[in-house]
């Protein structure tokens, strides 16, 4: 059986409230009431012909947590930078929750190479040992993360970082 978003004369919506307001709700994945979604599908289905079916939804998101070992050059504090590397994750994965200038992006693809270069980038940074990313709390095999149509991949509020065993030769 086809997904119902998929099926002939149904169209899925999917509804994301405006974010400028950032005090209302979970930045990560915002969503509006049953009671708004209900509204929205009776006014767009009493315009449409009988042939087509609207279902008007919130997106499901797909938290991505990622797990990485990294060691800082020796200059920068270990504990203010592991916070900073969890925020500058955060950014990466979910920038338009710290800005007003993104919008969600239901597009969102994770490269696990583009993520672990973006990393190594950071002037903070010396090398990342190992990097892995759980979606929904199941690791990832793959070095591409996508999620279905009806889903937006999200950064979760935190990352796991652990710093790297400095190795003596």
């Amino acid at each position: 059986a086809l997904p119902i978003y998929l099926a002939p004369g149904y169209v899925t919506l999917m509804v994301v409230p405006n974010i400028k307001n950032k005090n209302a709700f979970d930045i990560y994945q915002p969503r509006v009431s049953r009671a708004t979604l209900n509204r929205i599908q009776n006014y767009i289905n009493e315009l449409n012909t009988m042939h087509i079916n609207a279902q008007v939804i919130n997106p499901n998101y797909k938290e991505a947590k990622v797990e990485t070992k990294v060691k800082f050059f020796d200059q920068y504090d270990e504990t203010f930078y592991t916070k900073q590397l969890d925020e500058d994750i955060k950014k990466y994965i979910s920038p338009w929750a710290f800005t007003d200038t993104k919008d969600i992006d239901f597009n969102v693809k994770l490269n696990v190479n583009q993520l672990i270069n973006y990393l190594e980038q950071l002037h903070y940074v010396d090398y990342v040992e190992e990097t892995s990313i759980l979606v929904n709390n199941v690791l990832q095999t793959q070095s591409l993360i996508e999620v279905d149509p009806k889903s937006i991949l999200v950064s979760a509020k935190q990352h796991k970082v652990t710093i790297a065993e400095q190795v003596c030769l």
